[in-house]
């Protein structure tokens, strides 16, 4: 019975997702991308196993620039101020 109910949640519940990605698979890829709490290797999972097509998928890679730049900048900044400190002393 538990079974049961759990198949028909997450078959509904999959049918919503397919639809929404096979119809704005691109909008959604690009904001899973620019957020930081869902890994990379769990949304790569999600496209591969959903119906967005490729050229979605693949123009939603450049939501991962924001945050390389970032994450960039914060390395270069914290290398400096560690140079910095040296100096000083």
């Amino acid at each position: 019975l538990v079974y049961l109910c759990l198949f028909r949640f997450t078959f509904h519940h999959s049918a919503i997702i397919k639809t929404a990605l096979q119809q704005k698979g691109l909008q959604i890829f690009l904001l899973l991308r620019l957020s930081p709490i869902i890994p990379f290797n769990v949304i790569n999972y999600i496209g591969g196993f959903t119906a967005i097509t490729l050229r979605d998928y693949s123009l939603a890679l450049f939501g991962i620039l924001p945050g390389t730049v970032l994450y960039c900048f914060i390395g270069a900044s914290a290398g400096s101020l560690t140079e910095s400190e040296s100096v000083v002393d």
